[in-house]
């Protein structure tokens, strides 16, 4: 079995600015926000979202700092996750007039 190794660090721009660049790439979740990431490759630190298998794309460090990044990550998944609520609570209705 492979083991992925996850790596959370409490980022911040500093934090951001330290990491170093690599031939393809390494995730490194933020602590304060577990759909939170920034992804570093050999070229760019790229802030993601990652919900339900799928990367949602943020913006680049350092022209998006590490808090204009993580506001928008918060808003996002507020959203995200309101979306996905009302996903299922649509699939549960569904359910509900299927079984009466």
């Amino acid at each position: 079995m492979l083991r992925i190794r996850t790596r959370r660090l409490e980022l911040s721009d500093d934090v951001i600015g330290k990491l170093p660049a690599l031939k393809g790439q390494r995730v490194y979740w933020d602590a304060t926000l577990s759909c939170f990431a920034v992804r570093v490759g050999r070229r760019t630190k790229t802030f993601c979202l990652k919900f339900n298998n799928t990367w949602l794309t943020i913006g680049s460090w350092p022209s998006m700092s590490y808090k204009e990044a993580h506001a928008e990550a918060l808003r996002l998944s507020v959203f995200k996750d309101r979306e996905l609520a009302e996903k299922r609570r649509l699939r549960n209705a569904k359910r509900v007039m299927k079984s009466h």
